[in-house]
């Protein structure tokens, strides 16, 4: 029986040891909410001292370096903010101008590949709409005729899968 109860000596010492790391681990989970949670509070406590003490003279005159330090720091933050936001708005005009074109017609703003203008019904398939790449060749859909992307390897009309090495110039016949 010595062997037995070695057996399950070891598999008690495992089973706790086992069941340490499990509490462990969840100590530590619950640990870095409840520190999330102090952070947040420290913010919050951190932002409404500071509206107070840059109202206050007392408190604003001794800190006078560290006020003028975080003004500096907004300003550079609300400048690269303005940046970002010019960069988005460059992504967001250059996807427009990739899948927008204008109707010769009235000049209105079509979506490449669309068949008619919305704004006068001028019909626009076949291929007399300025493009916003004029030097790209425009591809056709070889099934249906549906002008496409370049890049594209299914017809977004009739979902024909398109050879590589088709890119018509001219819509088919």
């Amino acid at each position: 029986m010595g062997i037995l109860d070695n057996i399950q000596s070891g598999l008690n010492r495992g089973v706790d040891s086992a069941g340490r790391a499990t509490r462990k681990i969840q100590l530590n989970a619950r640990l870095k909410e409840v520190d999330r949670r102090r952070d947040e509070l420290l913010a919050q406590l951190g932002a409404s001292l500071f509206q107070e003490a840059r109202n206050t003279p007392a408190l604003y005159d001794p800190r006078e370096s560290l006020f003028r330090s975080i003004d500096e720091q907004d300003s550079e933050r609300n400048t690269l903010l303005a940046e970002i936001d010019s960069i988005d708005k460059q992504t967001q005009a250059s996807t427009m101008a990739k899948t927008m074109t204008t109707c010769p017609s009235c000049g209105k703003s079509v979506s490449v590949g669309d068949a008619f203008c919305t704004g006068c019904g001028f019909k626009l398939d076949d291929g007399s709409a300025d493009s916003s790449d004029s030097a790209a060749p425009q591809r056709f859909c070889i099934s249906c005729g549906t002008p496409m992307v370049p890049d594209m390897k299914f017809c977004m009309n009739c979902g024909t899968q398109q050879p590589e090495e088709v890119c018509a110039v001219t819509a088919p016949i």
